[in-house]
């Protein structure tokens, strides 16, 4: 993904996503970066099909889903990326 041409998440070990839709870059970079946890902000109808994903990928031990409204609610703290 051009995703990685751009940042290297291996300086990271915690990463929010916020409105990370499915999930896609999530998996992508949980996938390549061993060393990343993932929490996936995303509003409660698209954060079931985030879940669904993930479980598919194999990646439920690293990368979860809170839901939220990017727009409404606070971020959650204690991210590096």
């Amino acid at each position: 993904p051009l995703l990685f041409k751009f940042i290297n998440f291996n300086n990271f070990s915690k990463v929010l996503d916020i409105g990370g839709g499915a999930g896609v870059n999530a998996i992508d970079i949980a996938s390549k970066f061993n060393n990343v946890m993932i929490t996936i902000l995303e509003i409660p109808g698209t954060a079931l099909i985030a879940e669904k994903n993930i479980k598919e990928a194999g990646l439920s031990d690293r990368v979860n889903v809170l839901s939220g409204n990017m727009f409404e609610d606070n971020f959650p703290k204690g991210y590096d990326c």
